[in-house]
């Protein structure tokens, strides 16, 4: 498991380092985000959040209230059609709300974030607490 991690760590920082910042850097999406929220195994409190791409399979999520930041590895979603409304999509489970897409707008692709272990185990527990049927989710969006 610490194999795993040190090497998916390690793709990261060679993807930052390798990335075209520059370009990616005008395509970033900020949005004041009114409801704590998770991003991989990270917990991201309530606040204004700058989403930028740092490479073409990357992306950094920053609060800029405190500073704290997160990466996580993103799919371009290229067969859903291009919007050009910078959004954050979010979905929720119970009282939990889960960072799901990314799309910077500017006719670009849409950016899957993969479904976190914390929230395939929070969607099973809420599967089997109403005896098999689907969880309650609702999509959130957060522009500005």
């Amino acid at each position: 498991m610490n194999r795993n991690i040190v090497g998916i760590l390690s793709i990261l920082a060679i993807s930052l380092v390798i990335g075209l910042p520059n370009t990616y850097a005008q395509n970033a999406v900020t949005g004041t985000v009114p409801f704590a929220f998770t991003v991989g195994g990270s917990d991201m409190p309530a606040g204004t959040y700058t989403i930028s791409p740092a490479s073409e399979s990357v992306i950094a999520i920053r609060d800029r209230d405190t500073g704290k930041s997160v990466l996580s590895l993103v799919r371009h979603d290229w067969g859903v059609s291009k919007d050009s409304t910078p959004k954050m999509v979010f979905h929720k489970l119970g009282n939990k709300y889960f960072l799901s897409q990314v799309s910077c707008g500017y006719g670009s692709a849409p950016m899957e974030l993969p479904t976190s272990k914390q929230e395939r185990e929070l969607a099973r527990e809420l599967r089997v607490a109403r005896t098999g049927g689907q969880p309650e989710t609702a999509t959130i969006v957060a522009t500005r």
